[in-house]
């Protein structure tokens, strides 16, 4: 994972403080939870269009794809 090996690479500078290594890996569960939280987003509206596709009918007809491409 390259998170992991970002924290790892800072071992090799002596000057860097425990404290700064905490700090780093603080922001990198911050980033991470944005992520899941942004998947969860992305998971919802997906579920929401999958409930509202009649599964008949033409794909231009298709809500999901409407949702996804509304200018088409």
């Amino acid at each position: 994972m390259v998170e992991i090996g970002d924290l790892l690479a800072l071992r090799a500078s002596k000057e860097v403080a425990c404290s700064q290594v905490r700090a780093q890996a603080e922001g990198k569960v911050a980033a991470v939870r944005s992520k899941i939280r942004s998947l969860g987003q992305i998971e919802q509206a997906l579920e929401r269009l999958i409930a509202e596709c009649r599964e008949s009918g033409h794909g231009s007809d298709c809500p999901i794809l409407d949702e996804l491409d509304p200018n088409f």
